[in-house]
């Protein structure tokens, strides 16, 4: 058969027997009582389906663990048996406990339930539990087996598994076949027949524990070491043994497992943890980091963390991760270290500042202080050139290491600070300095450069070559290049958000990169651009910066690391951050204190000493977190949803289809994300439809609302790790139902009482009004006629009125017109001949009312055509005169008619008897216009185009024609004006007298 890589599992189990890697610790976490965890002896280890931890103790019950918080069962919440020593789940969601003297405890996320031995048990001490694929649980203890299918209890092969060779563990393979290892032998249970492994393969020595890899290998350890079973293409196993497996006679195995990358775990009795990842065995105890010498078993959780459950000193947590610490060497440990470097033998060089310079090769500490005295304390650089040589700076000047010796180079000047160094393609030494330049030495010559040759700020903190050759120099002042003998500032470049340049790195593709302690800047060989926080960094405080061997670009800052993959153009295609979570305990890098070796392993200095970095190490693992809603509380209160009848999920509980009245209408809802890796990195976003518009940001684990309207909702959570885009969603459905008045049918109902009610009073109000309004219409029938007849009555009255004092007026104008015949007086005659006019242009109003049905109001046009033609037979002249007549009002009231129409009579009378001439040679006319303005004022233009007049209207004394018209213009409270126009014309504007 084809050869397995654990054939050479025995070579690594003797060196890693006696000898521990105390060179590097790495990333353990102890969780024991002071974290909530009940007791500090862990017997077993489950995770469930729902991304939650079990730990099952010795004397404190069992402990449920979301990364975060625990909940503990005990004797005093339900548990039966103190002392558990296996936990299993059931298809449904279900946790089964069994412990040494309590039987059998399952909950189901809310209520216990219990097996013993009166319900049928073999005994109560339980010593493994498994669930196979029908859902049907096996219970060993230490009187035999039992199989619980669906509560119904009934013994299983009583002929081998008894008091006397006691189940120890059971073992789910990937075929879900069962394995069932007891005191003395190891046996298969395929569903079909039990096979006795133990006696098919001659295993003669008692088996300890039993693993499957992903091979479906099935592993188990003795006291005489490690042995598998390898599975055939027919189904059947194979065994092999392994030669040297007499070196582990002395240890004790309790536990092994593969975990997802296949690598073996060792649990043992007093040596720790054993790892073999295939090609090397590392132990991991007290020495190195890890907290118990005796563990006793180990889960692998969905994300890939080790959890150790140990004798006594808790739970050990391991976070497989790609940083390896340093913190067992001293030196190394220090959180001074601003000058590191990996050579190219793999040794790590480092100087914390006040120690001078160490060197560790995996093995030992070397220390090179005495070689140095005591001037040269505070190293800031380190480098290796071409040749293997090692040169390093700081306050007492330049140094060199050939062969392990120390030297000072005479050739550098004494008392200048070295601050960086570089080793360019063609072997020779750029020196920067703090204060005092740049310095080239090669083939024997020093050559300074400063302000001469244009490097005008004499503080080098970073040198760097580009693919190029040319040398980039990061100063106080930005940022130089040199070429051509000489230097060119970019200091005042556009792209770059600070002059203080700590660090720089040249990429393969022929960018440069500068760090800030504002941004990150990159200049692709046409223009420098700047990166922040806004396209992925952590922190713009930029300490160091490296590319790798695959051409990452790695950003040391204030909050860990960020790894940037970049584009063929020079862009950011993805960044990585690592910190404390990811196993970056350092979190904060020193100023430059990067390094890395031939194996293309990062080295960082550290405010927490020295990180070692390996890629190989380094698989992405899930974090998307498991979510969960939890609970459903109305009033702050948790409901049993159950007492009332409803359906209800597994292990929460939650109603499926929840309807609440309208007065439970003050919710809480619980949730929790779960991600073993790192659970303070869990954020949370919830919204709930049917309220929320937006999602709300949060880092608590529960949502409230209050005084919800009746309708339809749904409540939806979104969790996430910090850095990663990966976000778990659920959501849960549920209605408030609106109080029985806001139902549609109670409001259907009360429409329709309504519309009844509204139509019987509304035919009652009908009929009432039509008898009412029968009564009113005779009533007002009566009335009508009397009124009518009343009003006949005025009218008549007031007809015979106007009637008489139209006779009087005629009667007054016949005796004056009798009068005339015997007064022989020309100037006389025309004195009686206006009266006559003026007593007409009254009588002819009362003519018209009595004429027409109005009693108050005669129609102006008719009356004024009938008062010229009175006037125009009345003053006979030789000559033709014209009438220019336009009326824009219809009706006047009697009080305003009677001063118009004697006003209108004089002014025409006195037109027609002066102003024309009989020899005159235009056209005579009178004009006469009438109209309403929006104001209501009524204005008229009346007059002539005769010879005019001298006379004026604002004259104290005229004639009296003149005189009557402005009294008859006074008693419209109106106003007159004489016109500059040709002839005698007035403007009189008034209002309606009411």
């Amino acid at each position: 058969m084809k050869t397995y890589r654990f054939l050479f599992i025995a070579c690594f189990l003797i060196s890693a027997k006696y000898s521990n890697l105390l060179s590097q610790s790495y990333n353990f976490k102890n969780i024991s009582l002071e974290d909530g965890l009940p007791q500090a002896q862990v017997n077993c280890i489950l995770e469930d389906t729902r991304g939650v931890l079990w730990f099952g103790t010795q004397g404190g019950g069992a402990a449920m663990y979301d990364g975060v918080t625990f909940k503990i069962f005990d004797e005093q919440s339900g548990l039966n048996g103190s002392i558990v020593t296996a936990i299993e789940e059931d298809k449904s969601g279900s946790i089964w406990m069994g412990s040494t003297w309590g039987g059998i405890t399952r909950y189901d996320g809310k209520k216990f339930y219990y097996y013993s031995k009166e319900d049928g048990l073999f005994a109560n001490g339980i010593t493994a539990l498994a669930c196979d694929k029908y859902n049907r649980m096996y219970v060993a203890s230490s009187g035999g087996l039992n199989l619980i299918d669906n509560r119904n209890i009934s013994p299983l092969k009583q002929d081998i598994f008894n008091s006397k060779n006691t189940i120890q563990k059971i073992l789910r393979d990937n075929l879900q076949n069962l394995w069932f290892l007891t005191q003395n032998e190891l046996y298969l249970y395929n569903y079909f027949e039990w096979i006795n492994i133990s006696r098919v393969f001659k295993i003669k020595d008692p088996i300890l524990a039993m693993a499957q890899d992903h091979s479906g290998n099935i592993w188990f350890a003795t006291k005489k070491g490690l042995f598998f079973l390898a599975r055939k293409d027919n189904g059947s196993y194979e065994v092999f043994p392994y030669s040297k497996n007499s070196e582990l006679n002395n240890v004790i195995i309790q536990h092994i497992v593969f975990d997802k990358r296949n690598d073996l775990w060792i649990c043992t009795h007093g040596f720790g943890v054993g790892r073999f990842d295939g090609n090397k065995l590392s132990f991991f105890n007290r020495k190195s980091g890890f907290k118990s010498n005796a563990v006793i078993t180990v889960c692998e959780d969905r994300n890939g963390n080790l959890w150790f459950g140990t004798n006594g000193s808790g739970v050990i947590k391991y976070n497989p991760c790609p940083f390896v610490y340093y913190d067992n060497i001293d030196g190394l440990d220090q959180g001074s270290i601003f000058a590191l470097l990996a050579d190219r033998h793999n040794r790590i060089w480092a100087a914390p500042l006040g120690t001078g310079l160490i060197r560790y090769d995996g093995e030992k500490i070397q220390s090179f202080v005495n070689d140095m005295g005591s001037d040269n304390l505070f190293i800031r650089t380190i480098i290796e050139n071409k040749k293997g040589e090692i040169w390093f700076g700081g306050n007492g000047g330049l140094y060199s290491i050939t062969n392990d010796k120390v030297s000072k180079a005479d050739f550098f000047p004494g008392g200048v600070t070295v601050r960086s160094l570089l080793s360019d393609k063609d072997n020779s030494l750029w020196i920067g300095t703090s204060g005092n330049g740049l310095y080239h030495y090669s083939k024997g010559k020093l050559i300074h450069y400063s302000d001469s040759a244009g490097l005008t700020h004499p503080f080098i903190h970073a040198l760097c070559q580009d693919r190029n050759g040319r040398i980039w120099a990061g100063t106080g002042g930005g940022v130089f290049l040199f070429s051509d003998n000489k230097f060119k500032s970019f200091k005042y470049s556009s792209g770059f958000c600070n002059d203080y340049i700590g660090s720089i790195a040249a990429d393969s593709i022929g960018n440069v990169w500068f760090g800030t302690d504002r941004c990150l800047v990159r200049y692709n060989g046409n223009e420098f651009r700047s990166f922040s926080q806004a396209d992925g960094l952590a922190s713009p405080t930029i300490f160091s910066l490296i590319v790798d061997k695959s051409g990452k670009l790695w950003v040391g800052s204030n909050k860990g690391l960020d790894c940037i993959t970049i584009s063929n153009s020079g862009e950011f295609k993805s960044v990585r951050n690592y910190s404390y979570y990811e196993g970056f305990k350092g979190i904060e890098v020193n100023s430059r204190s990067v390094s890395m070796d031939s194996s293309g392993n990062l080295f960082y200095g550290t405010i927490k000493g020295v990180i070692k970095y390996l890629p190989k190490l380094d698989v992405t693992t899930n974090n998307k977190p498991l979510l969960h809603i939890t609970d459903f509380q109305i009033f702050s209160q948790t409901v049993d949803f159950e007492k009332q009848g409803l359906n209800t999920n597994a292990w929460y509980h939650l109603p499926e289809k929840l309807e609440l009245p309208y007065y439970k209408n003050s919710i809480n809802i619980k949730y929790v994300g779960i991600n073993l890796s790192a659970p303070q990195k869990i954020r949370y976003e919830y919204k709930l439809e049917g309220m929320d518009k937006d999602w709300v940001k949060t880092n608590e684990t529960q949502a409230n609302y209050t005084n919800l309207q009746p309708g339809n909702y749904i409540f939806k959570i979104r969790a996430f790790s910090l850095g990663s885009p990966e976000r778990a969603i659920v959501q849960y459905a549920f209605k408030i139902t609106p109080p029985f008045w806001r139902t549609p049918m109670f409001i259907l109902l009360m429409l329709v009482i309504l519309v009844g009610a509204t139509y019987l009073g509304l035919r009652y109000r009908v009929q009432h009004i039509r008898l009412e309004n029968k009564r009113l219409e005779d009533q007002i029938q009566v009335r009508t006629n009397e009124i009518l007849k009343q009003k006949n009555e005025i009218e008549v009255l007031f007809k015979e009125v106007h009637h008489r004092v139209k006779n009087n007026l005629q009667v007054i104008n016949s005796l004056l017109n009798l009068q005339k015949f015997y007064i022989s007086d020309h100037k006389m005659i025309e004195v009686f001949n206006d009266c006559q006019n003026r007593i007409f242009a009254m009588s002819v109003i009362h003519e018209k009312l009595y004429e027409t049905n109005s009693l108050a109001k005669v129609n102006f046009d008719e009356y004024l055509n009938k008062l010229i033609r009175q006037l125009a037979n009345t003053y006979t002249t030789q000559f033709e005169v014209k009438y220019d007549v336009k009326v824009n009002v219809q009706e006047l009231d009697l009080d305003t008619l009677i001063p118009v129409g004697l006003l209108i009579n004089e002014i025409i009378s006195n037109s027609l008897k002066y102003a024309f001439e009989e020899n005159g040679k235009k056209e005579n006319i009178i004009y006469f216009q009438m109209e309403q303005e929006k104001n209501k004022n009524l204005i008229i233009l009346i007059g002539d185009n005769g010879k005019g007049s001298s006379v004026e209207v604002n004259q104290a004394h005229t004639t009296f024609g003149l005189e009557l018209v402005k009294m008859l213009v006074e008693q419209l409270q109106g106003s007159i004006n004489r016109l500059p126009d040709p002839g005698t014309n007035y403007r009189i504007e008034f209002k309606a007298l009411k």
